[in-house]
């Protein structure tokens, strides 16, 4: 089940509690606050508005027209953290192998 948050004024957009950050004025400049979608059986969601308070209900179709390209760039920009941070772990484990193999040569010379 996905669960997307899009919290305009931060710039942020939230995918199953991972983060991107997105620049979001054109929505802004439209009077949202927030859009929340949990994925269920009926697909449906709803806009926060910024000035109103008043909660604006969405079905599936509207939110993909509306949003999924947002959606889209911030799954990107999302995998592409996690990519660059297994890359830093791989190297920092292996970073660590070195030293180990290092300090067990110096110990026994």
């Amino acid at each position: 089940m996905m669960r997307i948050s899009i919290v305009v004024d931060d710039g942020m957009v939230y995918i199953n509690g991972k983060v991107a950050h997105i620049p979001l004025d054109g929505l802004s400049a439209n009077g949202i606050h927030a859009v929340q979608w949990q994925e269920r059986e009926l697909g449906v969601g709803y806009i926060e508005k910024k000035f109103s308070g008043e909660n604006v209900v969405i079905d599936t179709k509207e939110f993909e027209v509306q949003f999924g390209d947002l959606v889209i760039s911030a799954q990107k920009m999302i995998a592409a953290e996690e990519a660059r941070q297994a890359v830093l772990l791989a190297e920092e484990e292996e970073l660590a192998s070195s030293l180990s193999v290092l300090i067990d040569e110096v110990a026994s010379s």
